[in-house]
């Protein structure tokens, strides 16, 4: 039987879980930008300030924005022109291909 892969929503529960775990002063939101949601509440979203594209997570100590993807994700073009724009304007901007990759890129800021 193959084994399931995670998906990107697990791969980021995982990173919450263990960023509350092992650094619980550190502050973080998530941007749910993906959420399944009616044309309504959607609508609501986009005139509020909703934007295509935008990472998925932010940590404001480390000027840090990530993008989550499951191993095999791919970037949107929107994704990658947010990407791009926010590095551009002195965020650090990273893609992370999984739970591993975000802990690893945290760990190495918090430790410079």
């Amino acid at each position: 039987m193959p084994i399931k892969k995670m998906s990107e929503h697990e791969h980021q529960v995982m990173l919450v879980q263990w960023l509350k775990r092992n650094h619980p002063g550190l502050r973080f939101f998530s941007v749910p930008n993906a959420a399944k949601r009616s044309y309504n509440i959607s609508a609501m979203m986009k005139a509020e300030g909703l934007s295509k594209g935008v990472p998925d997570f932010f940590i404001p100590k480390l000027k840090l924005f990530i993008e989550m993807k499951a191993e095999q994700g791919r970037l949107s073009k929107e994704q990658v022109s947010w990407l791009e724009y926010l590095g551009s304007v002195g965020y650090t901007s990273e893609v992370c291909y999984g739970f591993e990759e975000a802990r690893e890129l945290i760990e190495g800021l918090l430790n410079d």
